[in-house]
């Protein structure tokens, strides 16, 4: 989460002025609880639910943070003026009628990636696109200030990019998964959000981007075939990217909003998570970078959550067919 943590860990909400705040935000996404609203008053006596952990202030300088000392569920406080809000997410979220217990999430509050939940190398080992001029580097993934960000680097004529990848640590099967993350842009770039199986298709794409940051595509592969949806004409900041994978049905959502649902070739095999930065393409999905790509450019991802899911241990895989290299749409 986008956030810096300053001051010591306390009971209660550490006292502010809110008349030195001067940002906001909405609503933090599907579910969150409002648990007080302070109007002109400072927050300092809020009554905050017995589960919370920390509290995040949008403002310019500083953030309060409260107890007790667990670090989840994550609170956020949202202030304008002389006015805040709070939320906190729920342990369960209910999506179109279904009730889903969040059973792992990662909210990037650390200080480096956290080796028991991903890895920063993915499940090539060290993959290198089809022309040649593409890899990871673990050096461009980072966690800081409640962010992890993917970052790519051009070098010469080649680029390097990153991944984390959850294949050596956990798979999941159904439930629903929402991403809060900030679409870069840049010609050639293609951030990417999706689960993968051990053997290849199918696959679901939760969110992926060909350069234009203003679009998202969201897509499932099997074999023979494939269904999508889009979400267009997207503000350049965060948005949440969300999947529900039930038995028989896949939906997808942006910003709560529902872009598609089919009932058909829906995979019921466990899948791993990855989301990763590539620069660059087969034939004409990306396409290549140009002069006008910045570098660095990064893909910055506020938190991880999955719910309702039936969690497995990574199993070994089959043969992959797949890398940044990976087939054209």
């Amino acid at each position: 989460m986008n956030c810096s943590l300053i001051g010591a860990l306390v009971s209660t909400v550490v006292a502010i002025h809110p008349i030195e705040l001067d940002d906001v935000i909405s609503n933090p996404g599907m579910g969150w609880q409002s648990f007080y609203t302070t109007k002109n008053n400072d927050p300092s006596n809020a009554g905050i639910p017995s589960q919370a952990a920390y509290i995040r202030y949008y403002w310019s300088t500083a953030i309060g943070v409260v107890g007790p000392a667990t670090r989840k569920p994550v609170v956020k406080l949202a202030i304008r003026g002389r006015d805040a809000n709070g939320w906190y997410p729920p342990s369960t979220v209910s999506i179109s009628g279904t009730n889903y217990q969040l059973v792992w999430s990662d909210e990037f509050n650390g200080t480096s990636v956290d080796a028991s939940k991903w890895n920063e190398v993915g499940p090539w080992g060290k993959p290198v696109s089809s022309t040649g001029n593409f890899s990871y580097s673990p050096s461009n993934v980072s966690v800081s200030n409640g962010v992890a960000t993917i970052t790519a680097r051009r070098s010469g004529n080649a680029w390097t990019g990153g991944i984390l990848s959850t294949d050596t640590t956990k798979q999941f099967q159904y439930g629903f998964v929402e991403v809060r993350a900030k679409i870069p842009a840049g010609q050639g770039f293609w951030p990417a959000i999706w689960l993968y199986g051990n053997s290849g298709a199918p696959e679901l794409d939760v969110m992926e981007s060909i350069g234009d940051a203003s679009t998202a595509y969201q897509t499932y592969h099997f074999p023979g075939g494939q269904h999508g949806a889009q979400a267009s004409n997207l503000s350049p900041d965060y948005h949440l990217f969300q999947m529900k994978w039930e038995p028989g049905k896949i939906t997808y959502y942006v910003d709560n909003v529902q872009t598609g649902t089919w009932t058909d070739n829906v995979p019921s095999d466990p899948m791993f998570l990855m989301l990763n930065f590539d620069v660059g393409g087969p034939g004409d999905w990306s396409g290549a970078p140009d002069s006008s790509t910045p570098s660095p450019a990064t893909f910055n991802i506020d938190y991880v959550r999955v719910y309702g899911s039936r969690l497995r241990h990574p199993r070994p895989r089959g043969p992959s067919h797949r890398s940044p290299g990976r087939a054209a749409k």
